[in-house]
């Protein structure tokens, strides 16, 4: 018997044809889809520099503004004179409580309210009030009780706003911020 030896080499055909054909329609899908990707992130881009820089504008605008009002509380606070008057307490120690009297931002004079006998303390208070608005006589003082009236006790409330009003009917340039004189018979 003889043996045939088989030729390999012409038993196997391989076509790349096929396979180059599916490889380049793979790689055009994937190019056509960083080309959109890449056109759709420009246009998200271009609207967010977009909103970024009307944002920007409109920032500008509002720091201009702002800088007028302060230009403007400035000669406001050449002519006017603001008086704040707050008497805050806390809930455990009622006994220790003061009289804070601000004036452009800064205090002027802090007065301790100890125990129930605090007339010596709303006297001085008044006599530092009275003083204050004597020196400033050529301007008008805006006397305002507390900003939060809900950090007040009654009893306080009742006798700063009995000193504001008789200085506000005392002096002729004293104002009182709102209308205390309702608030308080």
């Amino acid at each position: 018997m003889r043996r045939y030896k088989r030729n390999k080499k012409n038993d196997i055909i391989i076509d790349l044809t096929s396979l180059l054909d599916v490889i380049f329609i793979v790689l055009l899908v994937v190019m056509a889809g960083q080309f959109t990707a890449s056109k759709s992130q420009e246009n998200t881009l271009a609207e967010q520099q977009a909103e970024a820089e009307a944002m920007m504008e409109e920032a500008e605008n509002n720091i201009a503004v702002y800088e007028n009002m302060i230009d403007t509380m400035d000669n406001v606070n050449k002519y006017i004179i603001a008086v704040s008057i707050a008497v805050p307490y806390n809930k455990e120690e009622l006994h220790k409580r003061e009289i804070k009297l601000l004036a452009e931002g800064n205090e002027l004079k802090s007065f301790p309210l100890v125990g129930s006998d605090t007339e010596e303390s709303f006297n001085e208070f008044k006599e530092t009030l009275e003083g204050f608005i004597k020196s400033n006589t050529d301007s008008p003082v805006i006397l305002s009780l507390n900003d939060d009236d809900e950090k007040i006790l009654y009893r306080d409330e009742k006798a700063v706003t009995e000193i504001l009003n008789e200085l506000s009917g005392k002096y002729g340039n004293v104002y009182i911020k709102g209308n205390l004189s309702e608030v308080m018979p």
